[in-house]
């Protein structure tokens, strides 16, 4: 089970503390973990979070402060929630989680580095509002986050006077969740403490008493914005153009104005931005609430509106003007300007759904940007009917030709303008013009350049300095971008040490290949029941991603470089066929990379050279060709190379890579027959003259041959296997051994001599000098 589950689109907190969200547990995070889905008492609700990427504990900003725990995008308040399994990829590259807050959620955050001394304002607070037990969340820095539960819609204060050293966080900002790293180095961990029920419950009244805010100035009226929108709209404005006091004022009353209060956590990331002023939020915060709500505004969000035309983006006006679906729909009681304005709301909706019939089944599918990759991605989420209607429930609109309200998801579902689709097709080619295509097209646009350093690494260092194997790579990559549509019915391996520039290329083709590249690290992310996500990947790049010994995801392995159409499947979804459009390259440390049996010949094996190992000039003078220009120049010539009448499954080079990869991946008995040939004599009482002459006159006593295979077998401790006479036969006529009777009828083994066998056992491995 993933340490994750979602519930409702969100991650759902796991059973603590026997697991902790996404805790690893050395390399490798915990599985045996299960979600609490029951409340243990009425008045709590589980505990459910919106994740969303953070940046690397150790990162810095321009002026060297650490911004580990600051959101790795400045849209994280509008971007989609991270699944489960983007989470968990997140974390594994060295990344700090945070959780978005809900209009439900309260978090205290109780910092001890702010306390006054002598003094513990959060056992006072305990004290006198009842704080009760609840899942916590011990900081890197000391402290503890407390999740509580509030009523939506309830607008609470940031700090109290009376406890200083705690925030009270809710909807709009976010708070750092395990397993992430504080910059000392330090993890947040859930507190043992509180139990294993991972619920939060309902704030003290005592408490919300005490943190509830007046109500929304007048001025604002009911049409004050989110913090999302205003985030969206101060990202038109560069915060170093307000850096003195006199243009900064006016900005902050607009934002405080335009949203009734509620925009400080958008206000202040946006004053963050400006690194002279990153230090002083503290500040500002204390004169934002000066503000006060009360009293009518001496600036307005027009003070706003106006800065954004004056810095050319009037465009984000208009946007956040008709960022309400409410206000496409005025009280205009004529059928003419509903039926004008619900035109619109449907073609705004059409830029983002669709219905698609998905393996029979009716879907929403939703467009969006996966802020995971970098750059970000467009991706298609799947949503049922129930979730789609649920999402919209808040934007309500009046029906054309009646006054009664229907959210803007029933509307759009009930009309016939709305996009729809028969299937899903991953099609590059576009001849299924009738169904939604999942082809995004290449991310980069090819041009005219210099991308030397790369193939003097393919060349020199990948296959190392052999032109034929030089050449199948270049090929192989041609045929991948002039003919994504076609399956190439084999893969690439490269076999190397560490640091010698085996992902080098793989980063490469990924960043070329965008929406349509994957990098998997393991089994599971390919080779595991749940690969849906696969449906869209024309590159996959498996760094480290594979051992042999893994016989579920050796199924797997050979229907992803054979198989035409494969089977994909979504969590709680049906399988769903599709075309199989992989184009599979792998790399590895280790010595066995691939099941490469004596009949293999869907795999391209090279062995990688030591040439360039830690050469941190070469590497860094490579990538920086690439970023300046090398990729587009590589996708151009790679277009444009003639593979006319080629075929990657084809003309695979033999190498003594791939010859060795069969003789790791034979099987017992094979392997036993291959110890003799390189022993040169055979386990019999009587000698036989097996280096010379003609074999069939020497018949081989296959009783003393089985019983030293049965030895083998219990020395090297395999006990899945028993030794047998089929077995043996059956591997042995890979070196030339026939079998029959002899002239008194008796059954017997013959072999060819010695040096007979060993040519035939090495035309077969595609190897030679073996036994040298």
């Amino acid at each position: 089970m993933s340490p994750l589950e979602q519930k409702d689109g969100r991650a759902a907190v796991i059973d603590a503390p026997a697991s902790r969200l996404l805790e690893k547990d050395g390399a490798e995070f915990k599985r045996d973990v299960v979600t609490k889905d029951a409340a243990p008492f009425k008045t709590a609700t589980p505990l459910l979070l919106d994740l969303i990427p953070l940046h690397a504990p150790d990162d810095v900003d321009a002026k060297g402060r650490s911004v580990g725990k600051a959101p790795l995008r400045s849209g994280w308040r509008r971007d989609a929630a991270l699944t489960a399994a983007e989470a968990e990829a997140h974390i594994r590259r060295g990344k700090n989680l945070g959780a978005r807050l809900r209009d439900d959620q309260l978090v205290v955050d109780a910092d001890p580095r702010n306390y006054d001394p002598g003094d513990d304002p959060l056992a006072r607070l305990r004290a006198d509002v009842g704080l009760p037990d609840a899942p916590t969340v011990e900081t890197g820095g000391g402290g503890v986050h407390i999740y509580l539960r509030k009523a939506e819609g309830l607008r609470v204060r940031d700090a109290l006077e009376e406890y200083p050293g705690i925030e009270f966080k809710t909807v709009g900002r976010q708070v750092v969740v395990p397993p992430s790293v504080h910059p000392n180095g330090r993890r947040y961990e859930w507190d043992p403490l509180f139990g294993d029920d991972v619920a939060a419950p309902d704030a003290p009244d005592a408490l919300l008493s005490l943190l509830q805010r007046p109500p929304t100035s007048s001025a604002a009226e009911d049409g004050a914005m989110t913090s999302e929108q205003l985030s969206m709209l101060l990202e038109g404005l560069d915060a170093r153009d307000f850096g003195s006091n006199d243009l900064w004022l006016p900005i902050a009353m607009a934002c405080h104005h335009a949203t009734g209060g509620d925009g400080i956590d958008a206000f202040l990331d946006w004053c963050a931005t400006d690194p002279d002023y990153a230090d002083r939020l503290s500040t500002a915060r204390a004169r934002w609430e000066s503000f006060g709500t009360d009293r009518p505004a001496s600036v307005t969000r027009l003070t706003l509106y106006k800065a954004l035309h004056e810095a050319g983006r009037g465009d984000l006006v208009e946007a956040a003007e008709r960022s309400d679906p409410r206000d496409d729909f005025p009280d205009d009681d004529t059928p003419e300007a509903h039926g004008s304005r619900e035109r619109d709301l449907v073609e705004q909706m059409n830029d983002r759904f669709c219905c698609v019939i998905n393996g029979g089944k009716f879907a929403i599918f939703m467009e969006d940007e996966d802020g995971v990759f970098d750059p970000p991605r467009r991706v298609w989420t799947k949503m049922s009917r129930a979730d789609f209607l649920h999402y919209h429930e808040d934007e309500r609109v009046k029906a054309v030709g009646s006054r009664r309200e229907v959210s803007v998801a029933e509307l759009w579902l009930a009309s016939p303008r709305r996009r729809k689709y028969p299937g899903i097709v991953l099609d590059p080619e576009g001849r299924d013009r009738g169904k939604l295509n999942l082809w995004r097209g290449w991310a980069v646009q090819p041009k005219p350049g210099n991308w030397s350093l790369m193939r003097e690494l393919i060349e020199q260092v990948l296959c190392s300095g052999d032109r034929a194997s030089s050449d199948y790579v270049l090929r192989w990559m041609a045929f991948m971008f002039q003919h994504p549509g076609t399956s190439p019915e084999a893969a690439i391996t490269f076999r190397g040490r560490e640091g010698t520039g085996k992902g080098t290329l793989g980063r490469a083709l990924m960043q070329i290949t965008g929406a349509h590249g994957l990098t998997v690290s393991s089994p599971a992310q390919f080779a595991g029941r749940f690969n849906a996500h696969l449906r869209t990947v024309a590159f996959l790049f498996a760094d480290e991603a594979f051992w042999p010994g893994h016989k579920e995801a050796e199924g797997v392995l050979k229907q992803l470089v054979t198989e035409p159409v494969i089977a994909f499947e979504g969590k709680g979804a049906d399988i769903v066929p599709g075309r199989n459009l992989i184009h599979l390259m792998m790399a590895s440390n280790n010595e066995w990379v691939i099941p490469a049996g004596l009949d293999a010949r869907r795999f391209a094996v090279f062995d990688v050279s030591d040439a360039r190992r830690n050469d941190k000039a070469f590497f860094g003078a490579l990538n920086a060709q690439m970023a300046a220009g090398g990729l587009a120049a590589m996708l151009h010539d790679l277009l444009a190379m003639d593979i006319e009448g080629w075929h990657p499954s084809r003309g695979i080079p033999k190498t003594q890579a791939l010859a060795e990869q069969k003789a790791l991946s034979l099987d017992h008995a094979s392997k036993w027959w291959m110890a003799l040939l390189d022993r040169g004599s055979l386990p019999v009482t009587e000698p036989i003259a097996w280096d010379r002459g003609p074999a069939e006159l020497d018949p081989v006593s296959k009783g003393e041959l089985l019983e030293d295979y049965d030895r083998y077998l219990k020395a090297n401790r395999v006990f899945s296997a028993k030794a047998s006479h089929r077995a043996l036969a059956t591997a042995g006529r890979s070196l030339g051994l026939q079998t029959g009777k002899t002239k008194g009828g008796e059954r017997a083994w013959w072999l060819p001599s010695l040096s007979e066998a060993r040519e035939l056992f090495e035309e077969r491995l595609g190897a030679s000098s073996m036994f040298d």
